[in-house]
């Protein structure tokens, strides 16, 4: 393809992601749900909790998490039949990368001899819809597990990583992030990055799809797509904040969280509740002692509650 029939991009510059937006609780039925839109793309995902352990998991210490994934019909320009039998390899791999992924971001023990499954369904598709189900299983669970925590079901946060996934290609010669369906399909190389938003790295799929590339492009775009996973989700953990009755409960996990995080729309004089997960607490610097109503001990096996009853500069 030649380079004045290359897709050109509008309103963003190769390493900037579409912009992202989610919003937990939408399925009524379902203990945990999140809708996530990535650009055009739309993933629908819940979370069940199932009392059966998996069969390979009985007995043994912890419990299971599986994923499965589906297209709906008119999720694409052509309308795809349902499928009602034997899925197919591309929906089986799929399944198979979300379930490796979000198994990574969770603590199980607390779930022993229970199946969670995390349902992903694309909506609407238009390119990365993988990497988007991975972040809105991720906001499900996210939605799932505090609903657990505030229900007195769960005395320790379960999600021990933060996981999320982008897309990055090679379109001509130039690197870009998040690819829609028309970069895709004229990419030279893809991958599938999927990372922790601390910049550890979990898998990756994908490679040349026009011919070999040379390992320092390889290594570029890895590099380029763990990176573009912390930025989107640190826009995806601001937007998991929970907000209820004027107060904002954030879950954090580290000064880093505090250092990063932005609240928009909210007045000076809001009250802060700040829930801090007690393994970590002893990391986050950032918060000053007296800022807290009820802090954490070290050894402390109780959930705590930080209170900060000042406006946010005096804490973010």
């Amino acid at each position: 393809m030649t380079l004045s029939k290359l897709p050109v991009r509008e309103g963003r510059d190769a390493l900037t992601p579409r912009p992202v937006s989610v919003q937990r609780g939408v399925n009524p039925h379902a203990p945990g749900s999140a809708h996530l839109k990535m650009g055009r793309t739309e993933i629908l995902a819940t979370v069940t909790l199932d009392d059966k352990p998996a069969p390979h998991m009985r007995g043994k210490k912890e419990g299971w998490l599986t994923a499965e994934y589906s297209m709906l019909p008119r999720s694409t320009t052509d309308r795809q039949a349902r499928e009602r039998s034997l899925q197919n390899g591309r929906r089986h791999e799929i399944q198979r990368l979300l379930g490796r992924a979000l198994r990574s971001s969770m603590d199980l023990r607390p779930f022993k001899n229970q199946t969670l499954y995390v349902d992903c369904d694309v909506l609407v598709a238009d390119g990365g819809t993988r990497v988007a189900s991975v972040l809105a299983g991720h906001a499900a669970l996210h939605d799932f597990c505090d609903r657990l925590i505030n229900s007195g079901q769960l005395s320790e946060w379960p999600i021990v990583h933060n996981v999320g996934a982008i897309s990055v290609g090679l379109i001509g010669d130039e690197l870009r992030v998040d690819l829609d369906y028309e970069e895709d399909k004229v990419a030279r190389a893809d991958l599938n990055v999927i990372a922790t938003d601390t910049g550890l790295l979990i898998e990756v799929q994908g490679g040349a799809e026009l011919g070999p590339i040379t390992v320092d492009e390889y290594a570029r775009l890895l590099t380029c797509g763990v990176a573009s996973v912390q930025d989107v989700m640190r826009d995806v953990t601001k937007q998991l904040a929970v907000i209820q009755g004027g107060v904002i409960r954030i879950p954090i996990e580290s000064s880093r969280f505090l250092d990063s995080i932005r609240l928009k729309g909210v007045g000076k004089d809001t009250d802060f509740a700040i829930w801090m997960h007690r393994r970590r607490l002893p990391d986050c610097a950032g918060i000053k002692r007296n800022h807290l109503g009820c802090g954490a001990r070290r050894g402390e096996k109780k959930r705590s509650w930080g209170y900060a009853n000042q406006p946010a500069s005096g804490i973010f």
